[in-house]
């Protein structure tokens, strides 16, 4: 009896564990129009006056300056989410590229800001930019549109990558955190460009590498689908209860062709008779 019992509770959870827990790695590159990702966000403003009012999120290149002020906005949206990075992973490293298309003629440092308030690169200008309820045209390092402290500051570099950690922002991102981008702000009257992810050559649209682990996962079955496996396993359980009180389930579990060993001679006639003294009884 304990046998049966045994090896019934092991059936029943082999129904119910379907997987145990899961921990998958990985390293994702992302890009514009590569492997599928279509995130990528840019733009940039410009203060003069001819061109406070006119959207550049289609332009080749993201102009970067201080004089006049020109400020550069990217952005990868849709990174957290099942496919590519699971709410809830550990980012262990997250770089950010972007490729040099005119180098400023002029030593001069450039910072980064994490945005704070959401925009759309179709319709950006400087005159609208007033975001978070800022009254300001352009956007302001202020705490309401971006942060105050700059996340990123350094000289730029005259021609190939700039390479930018971006692993605290991202990590904040996969916890749940909101998602802006980020602002390129330069000092100095020489402008800089970098490739946006319209440039015609792949290559040079800016990327976001990541490497990661998802979060451990388990998967539980449906309340409906345990119900119906339940109702599906009774059958079953109940036939391989019998088949081990029988002797044709061996100890391991593992079903036996050992044939029942024949009932005695003439033991239907041994059963009657019996019965018959019995009732005489």
């Amino acid at each position: 009896m304990a046998r049966s019992i045994q090896f019934i509770a092991v059936l029943c959870l082999s129904l119910f564990v379907i997987n145990g827990a899961a921990v998958e790695a990985g390293f994702l590159t992302l890009k514009q129009g590569v492997d599928g990702y279509t995130g990528t966000r840019d733009a940039f403003i410009d203060s003069r006056s001819s061109s406070a009012d006119v959207n550049f999120g289609t332009h080749e290149k993201i102009v970067v300056d201080g004089t006049p002020t020109q400020r550069g906005l990217l952005s990868f949206t849709d990174v957290i989410r099942p496919g590519w990075i699971p709410l809830g992973s550990t980012i262990h490293s997250a770089t950010l590229t972007v490729f040099t298309s005119d180098p400023s003629t002029l030593s001069g440092h450039a910072r980064v800001y994490r945005m704070l308030a959401d925009w759309d690169d179709s319709t950006i200008t400087h005159d609208n930019a007033k975001l978070n309820g800022n009254t300001q045209a352009g956007i302001q390092t202020d705490g309401l549109e971006a942060v105050t402290t700059a996340i990123h500051s350094g000289l730029l570099p005259t021609s190939g990558a700039l390479n930018l950690d971006m692993t605290a922002d991202v990590q904040s991102w996969a916890d749940g955190g909101d998602n802006f981008g980020w602002l390129f702000y330069r000092f100095g009257d020489d402008q800089w460009d970098f490739w946006s992810s319209e440039a015609a050559d792949a290559n040079l649209r800016p990327s976001l590498s990541v490497n990661f682990t998802a979060p451990a996962t388990a998967a539980v079955p449906e309340p409906a689908s345990a119900a119906t496996w339940s109702i599906l396993a009774i059958p079953g359980l109940l036939f391989m209860r019998r088949r081990f009180r029988q002797g044709a389930v061996a100890p391991d579990g593992l079903l036996s062709a050992a044939p029942r060993s024949p009932a005695p001679p003439h033991a239907d006639r041994q059963i009657v008779r019996a019965a018959s003294r019995s009732r005489r009884c």
